[in-house]
């Protein structure tokens, strides 16, 4: 991938990282750094210098594609003043393989404890007696 770095023992050094954490078995000098983001135009999508500074560059980027998806798509806004909501999640997808929408999970129905009949030992050994046997029906 484009967006991960690989950081050198120099820029690990230059981070602070002292020679034993540099020469750590579990140490993976690798993380996703995303460009762009220094480009944000805070004012430009409605945020104070001090929101965009405290927004997390993922979430600064995201309105920046956003905006891009937009006019390659030829809806880029031509008057001034004019509003473009954009609405995102993240999680599980709505739809399976198929096409299909996932079933709704519906939350369960409370229902009270069902009593157990005592349980009691025979107060004899003799067989429990059979039922009566039903009628037949002639032919």
């Amino acid at each position: 991938m484009d967006n991960l770095t690989v950081f050198g023992e120099a820029r690990l050094a230059a981070a602070g990282l002292a020679p034993e954490e540099r020469r750590a078995p579990d140490l993976v000098p690798v993380a996703g750094i995303l460009d762009g983001v220094e480009e944000f135009d805070a004012a430009f999508f409605g945020m104070s210098p001090e929101e965009a500074r405290l927004t997390r560059p993922a979430h600064r980027l995201f309105p920046m594609c956003c905006h891009q998806a937009l006019e390659d798509g030829g809806c880029a806004a031509t008057e001034l003043g004019t509003r473009v909501g954009v609405v995102a999640g993240s999680g599980r997808t709505c739809t399976t393989v198929s096409g299909r929408p996932w079933p709704t999970p519906r939350p369960p129905t409370p229902r009270p404890p069902t009593p157990r009949p005592a349980c009691r030992a025979p107060s004899d050994s003799s067989p429990t007696p059979s039922p009566p046997a039903s009628p037949t029906a002639s032919a």
